[in-house]
């Protein structure tokens, strides 16, 4: 089966809103320990990508992962990157009665979930993974039809690339005159984000694998897209907008509109506790804050997840200490400290958590 030839890309998606403030901002912020689980899918669109990271990856990798310890089989071409440990590939490739594929967002997720480390193996080594995987789950004619699939795959991502690259310096010439600001400015470049990337998963994607793919991801993108049109119109008088904005959400799917006023219910609340607590409040009246807006089994989940947190947060903080003890031990080699703290994490963490402690980690040594 012959690949494209030197294709660049790079599975990273980012917020709806994020990706234009992307193009001019680098931020090297560390993730949030809380939330290093996957995020929800119809928020993953408007996709970017680094072209340097996609030529060449690393040489020193310093840490991987045996495959079969994520993988149901051991690789011919050997251990997984670390980015990868802790995680369990595992995706359901569905055929019909003949042998088909049958297309769905599982076969996108097996590809993301190689190509997310990029920047930790050449890309010809990450596309021979795919294939390995796909040869160990599907048989004839389903491998061919997955393959080519995977072919689409990576030619739309090397065209939204190149699209991405070619509106780069624009951008960047707006901003530096400061019209990249104005509101009407800034919704139409994201709509010509949305655009283009339709068209572009319609160029290089069948139709049946655009649907599988995106279909979600589309209708949450018009929806956001809508209400922000809406939201950001000064023509438009507060009960006009609210208006629209209930017109925009009577034509939504209804799951859709749910999950977005839950989202905002979760930011009316936090705000709220966080303003309780700053008044000196206790528990039990963050807990009748939350009884009110959210009812009494969300307010105890609530309370059991802050007793998470905390019993969480402290098993951190011994950490952190104790490994602040070796550090500043007079007399010992660096690498007698490093084997000590590694054998530290192991005995006091599992592997999950340890990738989340590293996060700590960085960020306790970031201010010393």
């Amino acid at each position: 089966m012959m690949f494209l030839s030197n294709p660049i890309v790079r599975v990273g998606a980012f917020l709806l809103i994020a990706v234009l403030v992307s193009v001019l901002v680098i931020s090297q912020n560390d993730e949030d320990p809380e939330v290093l689980s996957a995020s929800n899918s119809h928020q993953q669109s408007l996709e970017a990508v680094s072209p340097s990271s996609l030529q060449e990856a690393p040489s020193d990798i310093r840490k991987t992962v045996p495959s079969e310890a994520v993988l149901a089989y051991k690789s011919k071409y050997g251990p997984l990157p670390g980015s990868l440990e802790g995680t369990i590939m595992q995706q359901a490739l569905a055929l019909d009665a003949s042998g088909n594929l049958r297309i769905s967002a599982d076969l996108q997720r097996v590809f993301d979930f190689f190509l997310s480390t990029i920047e930790e193996e050449n890309l010809d080594v990450i596309l021979q993974r795919i294939q390995e995987y796909l040869d160990f789950y599907l048989d004839e004619p389903a491998l061919s039809q997955s393959l080519a699939v995977m072919n689409q795959y990576i030619d739309f991502k090397k065209a939204l690339f190149d699209f991405e690259v070619q509106r780069s310096d624009a951008l960047k010439s707006m901003a530096e005159n400061g019209t990249l600001g104005a509101s009407e400015t800034y919704m139409a470049l994201l709509e010509e984000q949305l655009l283009a990337q339709k068209e572009l998963r319609a160029e290089h994607l069948d139709p049946e694998v655009h649907e599988a793919f995106y279909a979600d991801e589309e209708v949450y993108d018009d929806y956001t897209l809508a209400r922000l049109k809406v939201q950001s119109d000064k023509t438009l008088s507060h009960e006009e907008k609210q208006q629209q904005l209930d017109a925009i959400d009577a034509q939504a799917p209804a799951e859709l509109v749910a999950s977005r006023r839950e989202a905002q219910l979760t930011d009316i609340l936090k705000e709220k506790t966080q303003a309780l607590k700053q008044q000196g409040a206790g528990q039990e009246e963050i807990k009748a804050l939350r009884t009110e807006m959210l009812g009494v089994e969300a307010a105890e989940r609530f309370e059991a997840l802050d007793q998470e947190r905390a019993q969480w947060q402290q098993r951190v903080d011994n950490f952190l200490a104790q490994r602040r003890a070796i550090l500043d031990t007079q007399g010992l080699s660096e690498q007698a400290k490093s084997q000590q703290i590694d054998q530290l994490r192991r005995n006091q963490f599992d592997e999950r958590e340890q990738i989340r402690v590293s996060v700590y980690e960085r960020r306790a040594d970031s201010v010393q």
